[in-house]
C-alpha cells in the first residue's frame, strides 16, 4: 500500500529545486531516493508515479552536481517511459528533453545561462 499517496513528493518540491546545492541538495537527493525505493516497493518498476519518481530523482542528482548518476537515471527513466507510456506522451517527451540537457556540455550550458536554473534576482 502506498503510505504518502503521492502528497510527500509533492508538498516537498516547493519551487525550483535545481538550484539546491551542498547539504539541501543532498538532501533532497536522499528524500527523492527514499520516494523512489517506495514507488518502486508499492507500484512496480514501470508504474507511471514510479517512473515521475525516478525522473524526479533525477533532477535533484544533477542539481546535487551527481551528473553521471543523473544521466544514468534519466536514460533508463527515458526507455521505461517510451516503453510504458508510448512516444508520444507528455511524460516521455520530458524525459527526452531532460536527456538532451543532460548531454549538453557544461561550458555551453554556462554560456547559454542554464547551468543553474535558479533565477538572481535583478
Amino acid at each position: 500500500m502506498l503510505v504518502d499517496g503521492g502528497s510527500l513528493a509533492r508538498t516537498r518540491r516547493r519551487g525550483d529545486n535545481a538550484g539546491m546545492a551542498g547539504d539541501d541538495g543532498r538532501a533532497q537527493v536522499q528524500l527523492d531516493e527514499d520516494t523512489l525505493a517506495r514507488r518502486r516497493r508499492d507500484l512496480g518498476e514501470d508504474h507511471p508515479d514510479t517512473l515521475a519518481a525516478a525522473s524526479n530523482l533525477a533532477v535533484s542528482l544533477r542539481a546535487a552536481g551527481e551528473y553521471q548518476a543523473a544521466r544514468e537515471l534519466d536514460e533508463d527513466t527515458l526507455a521505461r517511459r517510451r516503453r510504458v507510456l508510448g512516444e508520444d506522451h507528455p511524460d516521455t517527451g520530458a524525459s527526452a528533453a531532460f536527456a538532451i540537457f543532460l548531454r549538453t556540455p557544461r561550458p555551453l550550458l554556462k554560456t547559454l545561462g542554464w547551468v543553474s536554473r535558479r533565477r538572481r534576482a535583478g
